[in-house]
Formats: C-alpha cells, sequence, structure tokens
C-alpha cells in the first residue's frame, strides 16, 4: 500500500486484519487467549513483542499521512499509532466476539451464512464436544470460522 492516501492504507490494514483472520482462525483465537487469559505463558513478553511490530508498522504510515498532508502537522506519530493499534485491535475483536461489538452490528458470527456453512459448524463444534452456543462459549473458544468479510 505504500504511496496509497493514509486512509486507504488504512482501510486495506483492517481488512487484512479480518482476511487473516478468516484464513487462520486458529491463531487468531491463540491471541485472543493469550489478551485475556493472564496466566498465558510467556504473555507478557509476546503482546510486548506484537505491540511493537504493529508501532513499527503504523508509525512510518502515520508519518507518511502527515508529510503527504492528509493528516495534521504536528500530530505525534508515536501516539496517533498507538490508538490507531488499539482502535484496529478493538475492532477486530468486535469482530469475532459477540459481547465486544457493543450493539453496532460488527459481529460477524450474526451475518446471514449458507446452509451448508453452518452444517459444518455444526458438526466441528459436535467434534469438539462443545454443545454451548458461540455466545456461551469462552472468547478463546469462539469459532472464527465463521466470519465473513463485511461490506464497507
Amino acid at each position: 500500500t505504500e504511496g496509497e492516501d493514509f486512509f486507504i492504507r488504512l482501510s486495506k490494514s483492517l481488512r487484512a486484519g479480518v482476511y487473516f483472520i478468516q484464513r487462520y482462525p486458529r491463531i487468531y483465537q491463540i491471541y485472543l487467549k493469550m489478551l485475556f487469559q493472564e496466566d498465558f505463558p510467556f504473555r507478557a513478553d509476546l503482546l510486548k513483542t506484537i505491540r511493537l511490530f504493529s508501532m513499527d508498522y503504523l508509525k512510518p504510515i502515520v508519518e507518511e499521512g502527515i508529510r503527504r498532508g492528509e493528516l495534521r502537522q504536528g500530530l505525534d506519530p508515536e501516539v496517533a499509532a498507538f490508538f490507531l493499534d488499539a482502535v484496529l485491535d478493538r475492532f477486530l475483536q468486535a469482530y469475532c466476539i459477540a459481547y465486544m461489538d457493543s450493539g453496532l452490528g460488527l459481529f460477524a458470527h450474526r451475518r446471514t451464512e449458507p446452509a451448508r456453512s453452518r452444517h459444518r459448524t455444526r458438526r466441528a463444534r459436535t467434534r469438539r464436544h462443545d454443545h454451548r452456543p458461540p455466545h456461551h462459549r469462552p472468547a478463546a473458544a469462539t469459532n472464527l470460522a465463521l466470519c465473513s468479510l463485511p461490506q464497507w
């Protein structure tokens, strides 16, 4: 996305996050478990590393947006990157965890799925021996395979 408008880059980054969740739901489940489970092994070090990578990605995008006049002069790139990281992360959580979407309709599980997809998901849930509906399972156990890319 280098060279593109700041807001286009931000939108593509968010879409890439959703795509990652769709493509690698189990990896995202591990991330959520690490985020919400305090006794997760090496939790602090892993989360710190993830945040540093995020800052390394977002800060140059903000700096370029300032240089190109798309963001106001005097904006602190580090603070802006921190807030963008927080907002993007929270959006992706809301996309996959029902109670995190604050009633905004971001939670992807509410979207209509083809009957075949629902059937496969029901079988997969049965194989895991977790008969609770998704909204009653812990966040890390939520079946993220149902996430679908929203139309923005």
